[in-house]
């Protein structure tokens, strides 16, 4: 959890393998800030290079047959944003959005190749990080889907709390969520009316209360009890 709510920051990451430290240290980056709501990446438009987020939260958000926009997922710090343009031509496949305000480095394609050809070591261990990171985000939604609408709500707000919470002087946590109800239902494969059942049902529980994207977690333990007992 952290103080401010801000998360982590690529630029003081001490891991060897993380993308957005090797970007941070790369001269030839650009720095950009995007405020919610603001789009990094556009589907449909040319990957001229790597978007890799440094600090906040971004969403994903693909559209379906009809043209209908959801989110599916999100990207924290040191993830590359959008498609990585390995060949060309490349182009967007999703919409990045930022969730909260957003550092992106952005490093230009031959630049980034030219440099991770030249230490083939590191570009092992950073593909191999960002294939972990993929295939972790997509277990963590199957096994979500198979969960009861209320422990899936419960499992989202703890993959949360150690970027968005702070602790109060009574114990209990103060969550302020960067995700809208309507993003809570898009991202849980929930109904909006669903998401507001499973709500009411924690806060029933006297797990945690909700005002507004103000979260109260009254009872941690409980709070993962959620996830144990129906997973």
């Amino acid at each position: 959890m952290t103080s401010e709510g801000q998360g982590r920051d690529c630029a003081t990451c001490g891991e060897a393998s993380c993308f957005g430290a090797f970007v941070t240290r790369t001269l030839n980056h650009s720095e950009v800030i995007y405020q919610p709501g603001e789009l990094v990446c556009r589907a449909g438009m040319p990957a001229l290079g790597f978007h890799v987020l440094v600090e906040g939260l971004a969403g994903i958000r693909r559209a379906d047959p009809a043209g209908r926009s959801s989110l599916v997922a999100l990207a924290r710090h040191g993830e590359v944003l959008g498609t990585p343009p390995l060949e060309k031509p490349a182009l967007q496949l999703s919409n990045v959005v930022a969730l909260t305000r957003c550092t992106v480095c952005f490093l230009e394609r031959d630049t980034a190749l030219g440099i991770l050809g030249r230490e083939p070591l590191l570009a092992r261990a950073l593909w191999a990080r960002e294939s972990r990171r993929v295939a972790d985000r997509e277990q963590a939604l199957a096994m979500a889907h198979g969960l009861a609408a209320r422990a899936r709500v419960a499992q989202l707000l703890l993959e949360l709390r150690d970027e968005f919470a702070t602790v109060r002087d009574d114990g209990s946590m103060r969550l302020e969520l960067p995700l809208s109800r309507r993003d809570m239902g898009e991202l849980l494969g929930m109904r909006p009316e669903t998401v507001a059942r499973a709500i009411r049902a924690l806060e029933s529980s006297d797990v945690a209360t909700f005002t507004g994207r103000t979260v109260v977690i009254r009872d941690l333990d409980a709070l993962f009890d959620e996830v144990e007992l129906v997973g």
